[in-house]
């Protein structure tokens, strides 16, 4: 996997847990914490991309920049 790919899926997974933590009473409990762990296993792997200490992007935002 590309490590842009990597900070996408982290951006759209920070978007929906964003949303169902403010909408907690309609989604179940354990939806969003999988979601969280998810993100965390993504963002390790994203660290270990980072190895080397290549200056890369870190936030969706950076991607759209460098595009």
């Amino acid at each position: 996997m590309e490590y842009e790919e990597l900070v996408q899926m982290i951006g759209h997974i920070k978007a929906a847990t964003d949303i169902g933590f403010g909408r907690a009473d309609d989604l179940p409990p354990d939806l969003l914490d999988e979601l969280t762990d998810i993100q965390n296993r993504l963002n390790d792997q994203r660290l270990a991309m980072l190895g080397n200490g290549s200056a890369r992007p870190y936030d969706v935002a950076d991607l759209i920049r460098y595009s």
